[in-house]
């Protein structure tokens, strides 16, 4: 549900004219909402989560890869985040450009 949800709301954010802090503020909520439907779900006993985990050994922390997985998935929404905002800007990096200084 992260990615399914986070990755659109990640495009349009990135799309949108609003400050920087508050595109990150409303990133972040997606993010947190969409893991807290996603946890509430899986915490029902027979719940299968990706790979097969069972879900309520996933919110436990049991199986670890849930958990340790979200920070990632957060990693991804803002790169898409700010990748958009590039591509919306037309900045790009060019490593062969000096440094200003």
């Amino acid at each position: 549900m992260v990615l399914i949800i986070g990755v659109p709301a990640a495009v349009v954010l990135g799309f949108a004219g609003a400050p920087q802090a508050w595109r990150l503020a409303a990133l972040w909520l997606v993010w947190f909402v969409c893991l807290a439907v996603q946890t509430a779900y899986l915490a029902h006993p027979g719940r299968e989560g990706f790979f097969g985990v069972d879900g309520m050994d996933a919110v436990q922390g049991q199986a670890l890869v849930y958990w340790a997985s979200q920070p990632v998935l957060a990693a991804v929404l803002l790169g898409v985040m700010v990748g958009v905002d590039h591509l919306r800007h037309g900045r790009r990096r060019d490593s062969s450009a000096p440094l200003a200084g």
